[in-house]
């Protein structure tokens, strides 16, 4: 082989060579990198663990619970509904109810008209671990009182006022920034680990039988019939045939649950005919969403523990995210769907 081909060779082979370490560089920059320990995907929005929805920047370090009349059709309309996260409604002696709306992501502008507690009353703000806002008790409650932390009217008049209507038997009202300034005042303003409800998640669908329309008759003439939109997929709120109204602002209230809490009781004496009521007894329970309802049952451990709703089956009732209205009812309330 003479001296020129021998070069072409080795020129040939060096080339070669350089090819190669050139491709296993560039073969090692393009390599995937390794995976991550962390999630790829953003982490959960603030959810507000009262209705599944984000929580605002602004709202309350934790919430409270204001014992609002609903003794007669005087009461109505009451003031604030449409600013709560969960509403309840419970009964009351002489077949009457109260609502028990409770406030945590906005803080509500005028409430009212606030009335007495009862200890069961009490048991939904530990529950919640919510400040109860109250005005007056039962005998039985006060000997409660320890349990929660408290603003009343006994303790805190000057942030309640009279408005006009004298039609009422306790006529007070409060606004929700006197509220939480009067919280934080009195030290009871620490954020609180809240009891939560499994959410649906966006776009699931319910499932259950039809139900559109929820009657809950209290026998004192609080006649409740919930219906069902399906364009907005929330149920409005009537008493008498008439829908309840927030006297703020005459929104129409809505909710897009609903559940039914059906309670043993038995009466403290049959003077005062105030119900004894046990939290922790556990019973029936029936759950509206989406214009569907499942039957089950509820169950709470104990007085610091969270009432848990479940299905025949013994899972937890899902719910849409949304306001939540709570009925508690005795055997005197007249409940149909």
């Amino acid at each position: 082989m003479n001296k020129k081909a021998l070069g072409i060779i080795i020129v040939l082979v060096i080339a070669i060579i350089g090819a190669g370490a050139a491709y296993a560089i560039l073969s090692k920059d393009k390599a995937p990198a390794p995976q991550s320990s962390a999630p790829a995907s953003e982490p959960a929005a603030n959810l507000n663990p009262l209705t599944g929805l984000e929580m605002p920047d602004n709202a309350m370090v934790r919430p409270f619970v204001v014992s609002t009349d609903n003794d007669s059709y005087k009461s109505r309309p009451q003031a604030g509904l449409s600013q709560a996260d969960i509403l309840y409604e419970v009964p009351i002696e002489g077949g009457g109810s109260r609502y028990e709306p409770i406030y945590y992501s906005q803080q509500p502008d005028l409430v009212g008209a606030i009335r007495s507690c009862r200890p069961y009353i009490i048991n939904i703000a530990r529950e919640y671990k919510a400040v109860l806002v109250h005005n007056g008790k039962s005998p039985q409650a006060k000997a409660i009182y320890g349990t929660i932390d408290r603003v009343s009217a006994e303790d805190d008049f000057d942030i309640y006022h009279e408005e006009n209507n004298p039609n009422l038997p306790g006529n007070l009202y409060s606004y929700g920034d006197k509220i939480v300034e009067r919280i934080a005042k009195k030290k009871m303003d620490k954020a609180q680990d809240v009891r939560t409800f499994p959410w649906l998640a966006e776009g699931e669908e319910a499932a259950g039988k039809d139900a559109t329309e929820i009657i809950i008759n209290y026998a004192d003439g609080a006649y409740n019939t919930f219906k069902y939109d399906a364009d907005s997929k929330l149920y409005t709120k009537y008493v008498r045939d008439e829908p309840l109204i927030d006297a703020n602002n005459s929104k129409e209230i809505t909710c897009a649950n609903i559940l039914v809490q059906e309670v043993p009781f038995k009466m403290y004496d049959s003077e005062s005919q105030r119900l004894d009521i046990d939290p922790t007894a556990g019973g029936k329970a029936t759950m509206f969403t989406q214009g569907k309802v499942v039957t089950g049952t509820w169950e709470r451990k104990d007085l610091d523990s969270p009432t848990i709703f479940k299905d025949e089956e013994g899972n937890e009732f899902k719910m849409t995210p949304g306001v939540t209205w709570i009925q508690m009812i005795d055997s005197t309330v007249k409940f149909e769907y």
